[in-house]
């Protein structure tokens, strides 16, 4: 047989590295015992959620989506468990039953408030708040429909319902494009005046944006934090640490047959995998350029379809139909 032409040993390379990278990322979500971290932001009623643009259409979902989502969390047997259950495992400290889930709701937008936690209620659920304490912060100007931040009564309320409440930063802005002393402020300034709001101690910290890297991790430690979760899909194993726990974004554009799928270990794995690779960009444009990019295509025709879901399909696909041209090259060589 004559040695096969170049493009055919790299479609052929690329598929089987990218079909083995999936395969080991999927058996690491598999692996026992784990605990898995969801990521919201906000909650609308689908006539209001169908008026959204750009990025809301991924980051607001339908109520009737969010609460059939927890309905099949409670059906099949899920434990909902709390931040600091979270963090304990991440430490080796303790462990949790292998169906524990920590909902966690980015933003500290007030849809967390009217419409999140009356559904929670309905079925005994808990969530973790992080919140972004500046009211003018952009990211309450977002979408098709501007929501405002949470009162301090409304996180009050949510606190004694259960929620942990932790820091999503002051301004929402990229942390990992700032100056150290920049960092510090924002790391520092959201965490007093959540604990001036609640009285109590506050802990966590959720990377806004997922922009973030060791000076950031390092800095929140100095602070006070006892955790940071970050957007990084992937579960979270025993001994794996409390700083950069891994989250799943749960998008709008999922129905509950994708939100299955999304919170699969196979499906953990492609989101994994398609982060990785979206990583190179992200990093080689920086938070302003990549931030603008990502709001031009959402706003596009296309925004409708993407989502890191199926993105992850179509990942899959590539690799399966790199595997076929391969494989009938061969065939038709040998």
């Amino acid at each position: 047989m004559d040695a096969p032409p170049g493009w055919v040993v790299a479609v052929g390379a690329a598929s089987v590295s990218a079909l083995g990278a999936w395969a080991f990322a999927a058996l690491q979500a598999a692996r026992r015992p784990r605990v898995l971290c969801l990521m919201y932001h906000r909650v609308a009623e689908r006539e209001a959620w169908l008026r959204t643009r750009g990025t809301e259409r991924v980051f607001t979902l339908p109520a009737d989506a969010f609460e059939a989502q927890i309905q099949r969390l409670v059906g099949r047997g899920f434990s909902f468990v709390g931040t600091r259950d979270v963090a304990a495992f991440a430490r080796g400290e303790r462990d949790l039953p292998h169906r524990s889930v920590l909902l966690t709701i980015d933003d500290g937008c007030a849809s967390a408030h009217r419409e999140m936690l009356p559904i929670l209620k309905r079925h005994g659920a808990s969530a973790a708040l992080f919140v972004t304490t500046d009211p003018a912060s952009a990211i309450f100007r977002v979408g098709g429909a501007t929501e405002r931040r949470l009162t301090d009564d409304e996180i009050r309320e949510l606190a004694a319902a259960g929620f942990d409440v932790g820091s999503h930063a002051v301004s929402h802005r990229p942390l990992s494009a700032m100056s150290d002393d920049e960092i510090r402020r924002e790391l520092v300034d959201s965490k007093r005046e959540l604990e001036r709001v609640l009285a109590k101690p506050v802990v966590d910290f959720a990377v806004p944006a997922n922009w973030f890297d060791e000076r950031v991790l390092r800095i929140a430690r100095e602070v006070g934090y006892a955790t940071v979760f970050c957007s990084r899909p992937d579960t979270v194993r025993r001994g794996s640490g409390p700083l950069g726990i891994p989250r799943v974004n749960i998008e709008g554009q999922l129905d509950l047959r994708g939100f299955d799928r999304a919170i699969s270990p196979a499906g953990v794995a492609q989101r994994r995998l398609v982060a990785a690779v979206r990583g190179w960009p992200k990093r080689a444009l920086g938070p302003r350029r990549w931030t603008a990019l990502r709001t031009t295509l959402l706003r596009g025709a296309a925004g409708r379809w993407l989502s890191p879901s199926r993105m992850a399909t179509a990942a899959g696909v590539a690799v399966a139909l790199g595997l076929v041209v391969t494989l009938l090259w061969l065939a038709g060589r040998g």
